[in-house]
This record gives structure tokens, C-alpha cells and sequence, in this order.
């Protein structure tokens, strides 16, 4: 099948920014990035809050286990869709598909997507629009444009991950919000 001007363009994208970067400051980005979620009122008030196990290049959010006064959930590659696990302080990982952590679903309780308040989620890039350019597998797509969806979207990006326009199309599920270790940006 032949892919549209749109799935060529997202394409191109995404190997121009998979190229390696420099981040000699990456501990410092993540610290200033955490602050930036900590204080947000968003955040703070969220009960229910989905996580992701970082890839390398990924802002790593894990230090948000920390915080005892949510409750935290991880996703969980199934087929071609994403299922929801709650997170508990010794819950055994699990290498899945694209050496990506996951949770043991033998160990962990399986959960709805209608139970989360606040969706933290990675991407390869981000523009104003809260338009997001995912690995190109279309999951995170899937998993947040459910119906009972109801969780406030926001983006996790290093600043050089916000471009000025992404290409989308009408499954692409926009963010609500986009953080940067700098700033938080409403979607516009």
C-alpha cells in the first residue's frame, strides 16, 4: 500500500530527529523538566497518573514513583494494542517488544484507561498545536483516542523536540499540554 504525502513527511521526520544528540546537561533537563511537573497544578491534583519506562533518549520520569500521593500506571504492549497495568513499589519489570520495559502482567493488576486523570506521554516530537509524532506504530494513538478516555494529555519533550508544525492526520490524538524541562505550553 502506498503511503500518503503525510505518512512520507512524518517518516522523514522521524529519521532526521533520530539522528544522535548531544545532551551533555541531560540530568540536569530531567531535574528542571520533574520541577516543571511537580508544579503543575495539573499534576498535583491528578489522582491517577500513566507513566512510561524511558527509552535512552527519553526524558526519564521515573523519580516520580517517589511521590506517594498518586497512584501510577504503566502501558503494556499487547498485539497492536496497549494495555494498562497500576504500578506498586516492588512490581517486576519485564523486557518487551523493542527492548522497551514493561510491566509483568502476571504480577501487576491489570487496569481500565477510563481510570486515569493524567496521561504523561513520550513522543519523537511535539509542536504548539499538541500535534505528536510518535515511533510511527500508532499505539499511544489508539490507546488515548478510546472513548473512555477522559485523561488530560501531556506531552514529556526535551526542547529541541518542539517543532514549529508536525503532519497529522485525523486518528493522531493531540496533547493537551506539552512540558519541557523550560516551560509548560497549553496546546493552542
Amino acid at each position: 500500500m502506498e503511503k500518503s504525502p503525510i505518512q512520507q513527511e512524518k517518516e522523514q521526520l522521524r529519521r532526521d530527529l533520530r539522528r544522535p544528540r548531544s545532551m551533555p546537561k541531560k540530568s540536569e533537563e530531567e531535574k528542571n523538566l520533574l520541577c516543571q511537573l511537580l508544579m503543575f497544578p495539573l499534576f498535583q491534583e491528578a489522582q491517577n497518573i500513566l507513566l512510561y519506562h524511558p527509552l535512552p533518549h527519553e526524558p526519564n520520569l521515573l523519580a516520580l514513583l517517589e511521590k506517594r500521593s498518586h497512584r501510577f500506571f504503566f502501558p503494556r504492549m499487547h498485539g497492536d494494542e496497549l494495555e494498562l497495568y497500576e504500578w506498586f513499589p516492588e512490581a517486576p519489570w519485564i523486557t518487551g517488544p523493542h527492548r522497551v520495559q514493561e510491566p509483568n502482567p502476571n504480577a501487576w493488576r491489570l487496569a481500565s484507561i477510563s481510570e486515569i486523570d493524567l496521561a504523561l506521554i513520550p513522543g519523537i516530537a511535539f509542536d504548539p498545536q499538541g500535534h505528536r509524532l510518535g515511533r510511527g506504530a500508532g499505539y499511544f494513538d489508539r490507546f488515548l483516542g478510546k472513548p473512555e478516555c477522559r485523561a488530560l494529555k501531556v506531552g514529556i519533550a526535551w526542547s529541541w523536540q518542539i517543532l514549529p508544525k508536525i503532519p497529522s492526520e485525523s486518528h493522531d490524538v493531540k496533547m493537551d499540554f506539552v512540558v519541557t524541562p523550560e516551560k509548560i505550553s497549553h496546546s493552542e
